[in-house]
């Protein structure tokens, strides 16, 4: 009894809190020095200052945080070529830094996880990636803001990923995903050449996002099984949902667009579920029931805008078919259509 509470002991004392200050009178002057010389389970705590190096982080349940957490620990690459952060053990947390100065090639990014169970939040990006190496499960993205160039990319064939609560900014693709069973949710993307971008991913969910004056709100490639729901995407030059397969089992209800072109397809199988069965409760336009989508243009003259709903119920009182010809196939969606619309910003 005496030898396992000794080792409980040991165990819970070797954790500890490790500071790095750029100037003096911290335990080390760099970021990879305090890695180096931690165990499992030392929390790194960052005074402010600037921090010029490449981080390989390769002990296991960590945590490198700032000490303000305000923006002021900013962590640069040593040149373009190289990445900022490399996470190669689990369970790691990279918390509050502002990192900056990395290249646009996702390969070299500003945080590139070839791990499972990660943390990366409140961080700011700009100029540089978040990027989940393939076959990576279980970790978190959330809270941060990636800027000017950066995205956060989810690689292929890992699991249960999460990507949650960021804005992102003055983009080429907010958030690219090629996963299964990937959680995008509650992130407002802005000024992006794509919104969101879903590759060959499946058994995903889209979820609560916002997306705003981007060409395309969100693309779809081959993506199946996913549901995308909630969401606003507004002024999207292009189109606020392009199908570039039409390869159908998605699930796509209860979103509010708003865009002059709202749907493109190309050629497919089609297959789509764009509403889903009638139910009580608050729709995205401030109804009671929910059904299908909103459906606006910018000019008052989408079919949510004009339908007739003599009864109330926040639900018009006739389909929206939605027809494209598309070379030899005539292509029909039938949507319920969501009306009574709220001002959304």
């Amino acid at each position: 009894m005496l030898f396992i509470f000794i080792i409980s002991i040991s165990a819970t004392a070797s954790a500890r809190e490790i500071t790095v200050d750029d100037d003096s009178g911290a335990d080390f002057r760099s970021i990879q020095e305090a890695v180096n010389n931690s165990v499992p389970g030392d929390t790194i705590i960052v005074m402010p200052g600037i921090y010029t190096e490449k981080v390989l982080v390769n002990i296991t349940g960590i945590t490198i945080k700032s000490e303000s957490n305000n923006g002021d620990v900013q962590v640069k690459p040593l040149n373009e070529s190289v990445s900022t952060f490399l996470i190669k053990a689990d369970s790691i947390t990279i918390s509050g830094l502002n990192i900056t100065g990395a290249d646009k090639d996702y390969k070299k990014g500003a945080i590139i996880l070839y791990s499972d169970m990660n943390n990366v939040t409140g961080n700011t990006i700009e100029n540089g990636y978040i990027l989940l190496e393939p076959e990576r499960s279980g970790n978190l993205i959330a809270e941060n803001k990636v800027l000017n160039g950066g995205r956060i990319h989810i690689s292929c064939c890992g699991r249960n990923n999460t990507v949650s609560g960021n804005t992102i900014s003055n983009c080429s693709t907010g958030i690219y995903e090629w996963d299964q069973g990937a959680d995008i949710r509650n992130n407002r993307i802005t000024d992006c050449d794509y919104g969101i971008e879903l590759g060959f991913s499946s058994s995903g969910r889209i979820d609560n996002n916002t997306i705003l004056n981007c060409d395309v709100g969100i693309l779809l490639g081959e993506a199946c099984d996913v549901d995308i729901i909630n969401n606003t995407i507004m002024s999207c030059a292009e189109c606020g949902i392009f199908d570039t397969e039409n390869n159908g089992r998605r699930r796509i209800y209860n979103n509010y667009f708003n865009n002059s072109l709202n749907v493109r397809f190309e050629p497919g199988d089609g297959g789509n579920n764009w509403n889903t069965s009638l139910a009580s409760g608050s729709n995205i336009a401030g109804g009671p029931y929910i059904g299908g989508n909103f459906w606006a243009k910018p000019d008052g003259t989408g079919f949510s805008q004009i339908c007739v709903d003599l009864d109330r119920n926040g639900i018009g009182d006739l389909p929206y078919k939605y027809i494209l010809q598309s070379f030899s196939t005539l292509w029909i969606f039938q949507d319920t259509i969501v009306t009574s619309p709220t001002e959304i910003e």
